[in-house]
């Protein structure tokens, strides 16, 4: 009566052709179902259903699971920063790296790409759509949590040549809440800087055609910003002091400052000047 594994007579065939399909036994990683002549511990098992594996030296280096990720160095995919779960996991590794062996004066690449439509269909992306995220975590214990995170997301539709992007680089500040962005730059050129978890920003940089430089510092309360901004052509520069709204500016120095300076003084909104 026929097996449902043959073990044919001949030990080595020639230029084997097979009709049909082959089925094989599973194998294990110690004994890996196809394996290679004086090698018998790396080859190609089945460790689970609707899985496969590769074996080297008799252990589990990587498997393609049921679903198409690529585990590499563990047997199952593990839950990321986010719980979710990638395409692509390195486990137990020294590192990835990418080298370019070219006369020429090109680096390496990196690509991070997005698109709406399946594989193959280049769908466009829209204003406010995440782009790409780099995430650093650390184990809690129990899962992985995000203590660093570069983000970068569509700012507007997509053009010929470019989509505008805004990039956000995301902090964890402490362990009960999550990382929120600490810097916001903008692909009008506008940067935000220590932003807080509730979203507040406590000082911005907003470029100007009409300026040489523009340093908004954000305030609690409503209203616009109050800012500091150098002002004018490149012969007469005026170093301007503008009041949140229509409040006051103070200029601090301390009492024992050694320019003598006094304790204050302050300007209002008539241009009225008065040492505090």
């Amino acid at each position: 009566m026929p097996s449902a594994y043959h073990t044919p007579v001949q030990t080595t065939l020639v230029a084997p052709q097979v009709q049909g399909a082959l089925t094989i036994s599973p194998g294990t990683a110690g004994t890996p179902a196809v394996a290679f002549a004086g090698d018998a511990d790396s080859g190609l098992f089945h460790p689970a259903p609707d899985s496969v594996g590769i074996a080297t030296g008799g252990a589990e280096r990587i498997r393609v699971t049921p679903v198409g990720q690529l585990v590499l160095q563990h047997t199952a995919s593990l839950p990321n920063a986010w719980g979710a779960h990638c395409g692509l996991q390195a486990n137990n590794s020294e590192g990835a790296a990418v080298s370019r062996w070219e006369d020429n004066p090109y680096g390496s690449n990196i690509y991070f790409q997005k698109s709406r439509g399946a594989p193959g269909d280049l769908q466009a992306v829209r204003a406010g759509d995440g782009l790409a995220n780099i995430v650093v975590a650390g184990a809690n214990g129990t899962a992985f949590r995000e203590s660093f995170s570069l983000r970068v997301t569509a700012a507007g539709n997509p053009g010929t040549v470019s989509v505008p992007g805004n990039v956000a680089l995301c902090l964890a500040e402490t362990g009960t809440i999550p990382a929120f962005a600490r810097l916001q730059i903008h692909n009008d050129g506008i940067s935000r800087f220590g932003l807080a978890a509730s979203g507040a920003e406590m000082l911005r940089l907003t470029p100007a055609p009409d300026q040489v430089n523009r340093l908004g510092m954000a305030g609690a309360g409503t209203g616009g910003m109050p800012v500091v901004a150098a002002e004018g052509a490149d012969a007469t520069i005026h170093l301007g002091l503008r009041p949140k709204g229509g409040g006051s500016i103070v200029i601090q120095s301390l009492p024992t400052s050694p320019d003598g300076l006094p304790p204050g003084a302050l300007w209002n909104s008539s241009g009225t000047v008065r040492i505090v």
